[in-house]
């Protein structure tokens, strides 16, 4: 029994040692211990099912009588199914010498026989609701995509149709892929592209499929990514990176710091690469990035504002891709009122440079009577 269908891990490895466990008991005649095993083993599963789909008529209590309950009030159990429950309910309070001393019920091999028996019949019956409930499965759902490249028009569908258990699965093995066979921005060429099934990308899945995934999974990734910055994989690292950057609000300060701090390294050593960084901004890449440019008080504003004012000062001064520049400013800039005086007063940014009157339409509208006069002669001074 390998209980695919617990979604925590933890519980579901405690469920298939007690499950192993209480077969043996059998084999060499413990019979109690089947009989309080058995028990254990249903609130478990019962107490793992109500945490990932809470019922609308729980009463906040975690007791195995509750859960029972609780399961018979959701149409988990049919009413002959909680009759088999509460049976095994009765043979778990053996563990109380005076329950046994006081009921009916003997730890013989007639009673340990049925308990293992009956723990058989509910894991088949939760196993049927939820297949009911929620009918794909992340195996079926990869060949759809392998299969079908139109998939990712109607992705929500087949989501709906996973159990969480299941979306968490779907989540790992494309994220596999894409660690697997995407090819790393800082290995672009000819056949730059993200990994795909049939010319779709995988991250396009997974940023819709992210999104409906708990945020204690979403950290586990997070936390893997700290570990390839830290000690192992840079390919990896910028992988979970672009597919995760929008959620580290779930990592402490310090580690969203090392992490801002380490790809900023990263887009300063590829600063005269163009590519790279034109599709970085088209990843959103820099985003993250916004919410410390006016903070004084970040261990990165400094940082934050030297790539900034190196990415002016060459894209300008090369009069090529200017544009990519200019997104990578709007990307990062919060204020950018704020961010030009920045740059202009305490970076030594020529205010006068084109990079600041691309655009009629931006400079006469949130820097406008901010920006020294320019002749206008209908190309703004574009450097191209």
């Amino acid at each position: 029994m390998t209980f695919d269908f617990i979604f925590d891990n933890k519980l579901r490895d405690i469920l298939i040692r007690d499950f192993n466990e209480m077969k043996a008991c059998f084999g060499v005649k413990a019979y109690k211990a089947v009989l309080v095993l058995s028990g254990s083993i249903l609130e478990a599963m019962l107490f793992d099912f109500f945490n990932q789909y809470p019922s609308k008529t729980s009463k906040g209590k975690n007791t195995l009588k509750d859960l029972i309950d609780e399961a018979l009030a959701a149409n988990l159990f049919e009413n002959d199914t909680k009759e088999l429950a509460s049976v095994i309910r009765d043979y778990r309070n053996l563990i109380h010498p005076s329950k046994e001393q006081r009921g009916s019920k003997n730890c013989d091999e007639q009673h340990a026989s049925i308990a293992k028996n009956l723990v058989d019949i509910i894991i088949s019956k939760i196993e049927i609701f939820l297949k009911a409930q929620y009918p794909y499965t992340a195996k079926s759902v990869i060949n759809k995509i392998k299969n079908d490249c139109n998939t990712i028009h109607v992705f929500e569908a087949p989501l709906n149709n996973l159990s969480d258990k299941e979306k968490e699965t779907l989540l790992a093995e494309l994220i596999e892929i894409s660690l697997d066979k995407s090819r790393h921005i800082m290995h672009y060429g000819s056949n730059w592209g993200c990994p795909s099934f049939d010319g779709l990308e995988v991250f396009s899945y997974i940023k819709i499929i992210k999104n409906t995934i708990n945020t204690n999974v979403i950290s586990k990734y997070l936390t893997d990514l700290i570990h390839h910055i830290e000690i192992d994989d840079a390919y990896k690292a910028f992988n979970l990176y672009r597919l995760f950057n929008d959620k580290l609000d779930l990592c402490s300060a310090e580690n969203i710091t090392k992490i801002l701090r380490y790809f900023l390294g990263d887009f300063e050593d590829h600063l005269y690469d163009c590519k790279y960084l034109e599709y970085c901004v088209e990843d959103s890449l820099f985003t993250p990035f916004r919410v410390f440019i006016d903070d004084a008080a970040s261990p990165i504003q400094q940082k934050i504002f030297n790539f900034l004012s190196k990415t002016i000062n060459y894209y300008t001064s090369q009069r090529v891709d200017y544009l990519t520049a200019r997104a990578i400013f709007n990307q990062i800039s919060k204020d950018d009122v704020n961010t030009y005086t920045i740059l202009t007063t305490q970076f030594g940014i020529d205010a006068s440079l084109p990079f600041f009157h691309n655009y009629n339409e931006w400079t006469r509208g949130t820097l406008a009577g901010v920006l020294p006069n320019i002749n206008d002669d209908g190309d703004d001074n574009l450097p191209f």
